[in-house]
């Protein structure tokens, strides 16, 4: 069990969760800062060095001067695979999204909406999150690869050959 914090350190790391489940990546230290009208970065430094320190985050294996969630503490996190379209039978690995663990199935990835599709009230941007491996049931909602862009439809029925998977998740940031 990870040390506990005093208040400033839990709003810091209520701030720095709030930005990975946002943003889907941390908060930079001038982020941090202006969000609690600290003008040191080393004062900004000093609460992350804590937070690491104390167990509840950890610097990034992937990037230097990033940070991120430690699993078991408080929500677990994963990073799924962001999937671009690439031509009708291939796709590609541009990113990673973090969301809580307790929401998405193994091996789901997410993938930006380049097609809306007005009848499911689904927008250019949106971010729809994938089960490849659910099963199609006729009228759920699935993702296809459509004419150089990835979106969404009723599936209809097996013969769907474009289909990329279930979407079991939306999101949609104003």
């Amino acid at each position: 069990m990870p040390e506990k914090l005093t208040d400033k350190q839990a709003r810091v790391f209520d701030f720095i969760k709030h930005i990975i489940y946002k943003k889907g990546y941390a908060p930079t230290i001038r982020e941090i800062g202006a969000a609690f009208n600290l003008k040191s970065t080393s004062t900004v430094q000093s609460y992350i060095d804590i937070l690491e320190r104390k167990g509840y985050i950890r610097r990034s294996a992937e990037k230097k001067k990033t940070y991120e969630l430690v699993e078991g503490n408080s929500d677990r996190m994963i990073r799924l695979p962001i999937v671009e379209y690439i031509d009708d039978e291939h796709t590609a690995e541009v990113g990673r999204y973090a969301m809580p663990a307790d929401y998405v199935p193994e091996g789901a990835y997410v993938a930006h909406v380049g097609v809306g599709a007005p009848e499911l009230d689904i927008r250019v941007g949106d971010i729809l999150i994938i089960d490849p491996k659910a099963p199609l049931n006729p009228g759920e909602t699935i993702a296809v690869r459509d004419n150089g862009a990835i979106t969404a439809r009723e599936f209809i029925s097996e013969t769907e050959q474009r289909a990329m998977g279930k979407v079991i998740g939306l999101c949609r940031w104003y």
